[in-house]
C-alpha cells in the first residue's frame, strides 16, 4: 500500500518575514492519518495519544510512534525486510520541529512530492509535466501576478537582531565546532552560521533557539568522520 509524509508548517512571524517552520509531521496509510508535533504531542486521526503507540494490521503492516529521546513515525511493511518503509522524526520539543525523513531503499524511482522521483538525477525532481512538477508551483504566476519581493531576513525586525543573533551565533566560529570547520564550512550568506542567525531572530533573540542549529551542525559533521559530541560542555545553555 501507498503511503503520504506531509510537513505542516508555521509561520511564527505571522508573514513578516518569509521564514517557515515546521510544526506537524503527518504519515497518512490505510486512510489513517498518525502525526507528531511540537511538545512531543502524538495524534492518530487529530485525537491525542499515549506514545508509544502500535497499530498492526492483519497482513503484518505495523505503524507505531515511539519516544528514544525525539519523537518518530515508523511505517513497517511486509516484503521490506526489517527496516521502516518511511521514518519520520522530529528533532525539537519548541515552539517548532526539526524533521528529518527516512525512507525504505524499495521507494526509489517512485517517490513523489517535494522530495522528487530518487532516481539519482537531482535534475529531474522538480521539473514539470508530473506530479513532482508541484516542488515548482511557487516559481509559477499568473500574467497579472507579480513575483513576491526577495525574502526578507527575520533579524530585519528585530531591533539590534544582526549584532545581538551574531554574538550568539559566534560560537560557532570557535571550539569545539571550528574542528570541523574544514570538512563542514559553517558558510556566511547560507549554511549553519546564516540559518542560526535566521533562527534566533524568528524566535526573538532567546538563548537556546540556536541550539537545534548547533545539533544539525554536529550531526552533518558526525556524518562526514567529525566527532564533536561534547559541544554542550562548551555551550552550557543548550540543554541534553
Amino acid at each position: 500500500d501507498d503511503f503520504a509524509v506531509y510537513f505542516k508548517n508555521v509561520d511564527l512571524q505571522q508573514g513578516s518575514n518569509n521564514l517557515g517552520h515546521s510544526k506537524r509531521i503527518e504519515v497518512v496509510f490505510k486512510g489513517i492519518k498518525f502525526a507528531i508535533s511540537n511538545q512531543y504531542q502524538a495524534f492518530v486521526d487529530n485525537r491525542r495519544v499515549q506514545v508509544p503507540y502500535y497499530k498492526t494490521h492483519k497482513n503484518g503492516d505495523r505503524l507505531e510512534i515511539v519516544n528514544y529521546g525525539q519523537l518518530e513515525i515508523r511505517l513497517y511493511q511486509e516484503g521490506k525486510d526489517r527496516l521502516p518503509a518511511v521514518r519520520a522524526r522530529a528533532t525539537n520539543a519548541g515552539t517548532h520541529i526539526n524533521t528529518e525523513l527516512w525512507l525504505h531503499g524499495s521507494c526509489a524511482n517512485i517517490t513523489q512530492g517535494l522530495c522528487g522521483n530518487w532516481n539519482g538525477d537531482p535534475t529531474d525532481d522538480l521539473t514539470g509535466g508530473s506530479a513532482n512538477s508541484l516542488g515548482m508551483l511557487h516559481q509559477q504566476y499568473g500574467e497579472h501576478c507579480r513575483p513576491p519581493p526577495p525574502p526578507a531576513h527575520p533579524c530585519d525586525d528585530v531591533k539590534n537582531g544582526y549584532k545581538l543573533a551574531g554574538a550568539l551565533c559566534d560560537a560557532l566560529n570557535h571550539p569545539p565546532f571550528s574542528k570541523c570547520h574544514s570538512t563542514v564550512p559553517i558558510g556566511d550568506d547560507e549554511g549553519v552560521y546564516h540559518n542560526c542567525m535566521s533562527e534566533v531572530c524568528a524566535n526573538l533573540l532567546v538563548t537556546n533557539s540556536a541550539c537545534s542549529q548547533y545539533e544539525n551542525y554536529v550531526s552533518t559533521c558526525y556524518e562526514s568522520g567529525v566527532d564533536i559530541s561534547g559541544w554542550r560542555e562548551t555551550v552550557n545553555y543548550c540543554p541534553f
